[in-house]
C-alpha cells in the first residue's frame, strides 16, 4: 500500500485522515506546527496554574489584547497573539488585502482561534503519526 500524505491537522486535515483510516490505510498527518511564542505561552500556563484572584493584571492584558480590532484588517487572536496568520511570514508572502485570505501554519489550521481546537488525543484516533514540517 502507497504511504498517502494529509496537509495539515485542522479540522479538514483531521476528517481526511480519519476517512482515510475508515477505508483501512495509515495516512501521514504533515503539519507546520507552529505556536505560541515562548513568552506568551509561559504567561497563558502561568495563568492556568492560578486561581482567577491571583492573576496578574499585566499578563491578563497581553493575553486578551487585540490591537487589530480598530484597524483595516481585524482579526481574531489566540491569547493576543496572532501566529495563527502566516500571511506575513516569508514561506508565504503574500498581499493578504490583495491575494485574499491568509494562510495557516498553526497546529490545528485555524482551529485554534475560529472553533474548538483539535486535542492531542484526537491525533491518536487516526492511528497516524503527525510530522512537524521545518
Amino acid at each position: 500500500m502507497n504511504p498517502i500524505g494529509v496537509i495539515g491537522s485542522g479540522h479538514a486535515g483531521i476528517t481526511a485522515a480519519k476517512a482515510l483510516v475508515a477505508r483501512g490505510h495509515r495516512p501521514v498527518i504533515l503539519d507546520v506546527g507552529e505556536g505560541l511564542d515562548s513568552e506568551t505561552q509561559e504567561v497563558v500556563d502561568r495563568l492556568g496554574r492560578q486561581s482567577k484572584t491571583e492573576w496578574d493584571d499585566a499578563d491578563l492584558q497581553r493575553v486578551v489584547r487585540n490591537d487589530t480590532v480598530f484597524g483595516d484588517h481585524p482579526k481574531r487572536l489566540a491569547f493576543g497573539s496572532d501566529f495563527v496568520y502566516a500571511g506575513n511570514r516569508g514561506r508565504a508572502p503574500l498581499n493578504v488585502a490583495e491575494d485574499g485570505p491568509s494562510p495557516s501554519f498553526a497546529r490545528g489550521g485555524f482551529s485554534g482561534v475560529w472553533g474548538a481546537t483539535m486535542s492531542k488525543g484526537s491525533f491518536g484516533t487516526c492511528r497516524s503519526p503527525v510530522q512537524r514540517i521545518r
